[in-house]
């Protein structure tokens, strides 16, 4: 078996490819410089994923990684019991896709956020002018399929 060697290291450089890890000054600028980067790019860079828009839901119940299968079956439970309900997965958490989310959610004024932390992302909704109804879950639970139901029947009526 042949071995390979590499050499990886995590300095920060220039847009030269120039080591800036000890100087204060360039370290900044380099910083800046790629977070411009990623500012001027948010709409290339972050994804989302929207379903059952078609008839215009007035809430979304949104998720992002393992807690976005309990919602969307939640989601799909509450379609077939008559509620028009959407569905909004973040792909990318950063940066964050307020104008994707803007325009998938045009129209609603309620998005419902299953989470497996204290409820950090309801408040990124917030900031949106939408009201956020966080469901936080610590300790490695899930928020079940049923939990979020429940959550969202009380504020679809």
């Amino acid at each position: 078996m042949v071995m390979r060697r590499f050499l990886l290291e995590s300095q920060l450089h220039d847009e030269r490819g120039y080591n800036v890890a000890n100087d204060p000054e360039l370290s900044a600028k380099a910083l800046w410089r790629l977070i411009r980067k990623i500012r001027d790019d948010v709409d290339k860079i972050s994804r989302i994923e929207v379903k059952y828009v078609e008839d215009d839901p007035e809430v979304f119940i949104a998720s992002y990684g393992c807690t976005a299968r309990s919602a969307l079956a939640a989601v799909k439970m509450l379609r077939r019991d008559g509620y028009k309900v959407g569905f909004l997965r973040l792909v990318t958490l950063w940066p964050f896709p307020e104008n994707a989310i803007k325009n998938a959610m045009r129209g609603a004024n309620t998005v419902i956020v299953p989470e497996m932390n204290a409820g950090y992302m309801a408040n990124e909704f917030r900031m949106l002018g939408l009201s956020a109804v966080p469901i936080p879950k610590l300790g490695g639970k899930m928020p079940t399929p049923e939990e979020i139901y429940n959550v969202a029947r009380g504020v679809t009526s």
